[in-house]
């Protein structure tokens, strides 16, 4: 592991780091360490908090569920006293129903919400929800050609906008642009002004979660529904 003074010279010199007309600091990816390396992380984190080029600046710990071990539960903990935030990974991927998608979706989001509340009460008001738009290489969530991928990104927002152990997270936001198509993009945005800014509850899209215009697309049942010649 390294040391803490190492870890905060590192963040410390990053550019813009200690700019003015930057509002802080978010650091990938907190998730799975060995007990130094938070024990580590944790005072770099204070050190940082105390140098005065960093007055008024945020540290956002881009994130997993830090709650659930000891060690990643006490960094959590002394990054709250300092009032950092968790940019807290969330994808979902395709799947080939739309109940089995609302589950994970109820798993993923409202009972995640719970579970950090029950282990570190008030985090939830420090969660910044992290999306996956990953519909394009190199690493994707959108893997059905069956399934439409906009109602799936939108069953998300819907799910945080409704349920009220999501209600007073403090943010949302998408990864990553440069892993996602023109059309996602545009419409993962239309999905945060409808929801998060107008604050919305209410379905934006009328489409089905199951593509009806092609059968078997994925030739899961050989060349049922499809009309073929050899080359």
């Amino acid at each position: 592991a390294p040391t803490a003074q190492e870890v905060y010279t590192k963040w410390a010199e990053a550019p813009g780091a200690m700019h003015p007309d930057y509002g802080g600091l978010i650091v990938d990816e907190f998730i799975t360490a060995s007990p130094a390396h938070f024990a580590a992380w944790g005072d770099a984190v204070g050190k940082l908090y105390e140098d005065s080029r960093f007055a008024g600046k945020t540290f956002y710990a881009f994130c997993g569920d830090l709650h659930e071990d000891a060690h990643s539960l006490e960094f959590a903990r002394g990054l709250m006293a300092k009032n950092g935030l968790f940019a807290l990974e969330r994808y979902i991927a395709e799947e080939p129903t739309q109940d089995i998608a609302t589950g994970w979706i109820q798993q993923q989001f409202p009972e995640t919400v719970q579970a950090w509340q029950s282990a570190l009460p008030g985090s939830p008001e420090r969660l910044v929800m992290v999306l996956g738009i990953l519909c394009a290489p190199p690493e994707s969530v959108d893997t059905l050609p069956n399934v439409n991928y906009n109602v799936l990104q939108e069953m998300q927002f819907n799910r945080i906008a409704n349920d009220p152990a999501c209600f007073g997270l403090y943010g949302l936001m998408e990864y990553s642009a440069s892993y996602a198509d023109e059309e996602s993009l545009r419409f993962a945005y239309q999905l945060m002004r409808h929801y998060a800014i107008e604050g919305r509850r209410d379905r934006l899209l009328k489409e089905p979660y199951i593509l009806d215009h092609v059968d078997n697309p994925d030739f899961a049942e050989g060349l049922k529904g499809w009309t073929v010649e050899a080359a």
